[in-house]
């Protein structure tokens, strides 16, 4: 299932993929937020930041759900709903 008034971001920095997706997400839910300030939420770093700090965002009033490991089948019922999901890839 797409989500049909999802817009892509371009990541600003390299080491800003996980920041890129929070603001994609958080557009598409409609909650305010600059980008500056999701930097800040996520606490980034300029080597990138850890995937575990999406649970920060819980603080918008945000339900965050962590899976390290998974199938397609976790996150359908969620694309099903209209709710958009961030896959952690592991790059290293």
């Amino acid at each position: 299932m797409l989500l049909s008034s999802f817009k892509h971001k371009q990541q600003r920095l390299e080491s800003d993929c996980l920041v890129a997706c929070v603001e994609m997400v958080l557009e598409y839910l409609h909650v305010p937020i600059t980008y500056t300030q999701i930097v800040k939420r996520l606490r980034a770093e300029s080597f990138g930041t850890p995937f575990g700090n999406t649970r920060f965002l819980t603080a918008l009033g945000l339900t965050v759900t962590i899976e390290y490991e998974g199938t397609v089948e976790i996150f359908e019922p969620y694309l099903a709903m209209g709710l958009p999901v961030i896959v952690n890839v592991k790059t290293i």
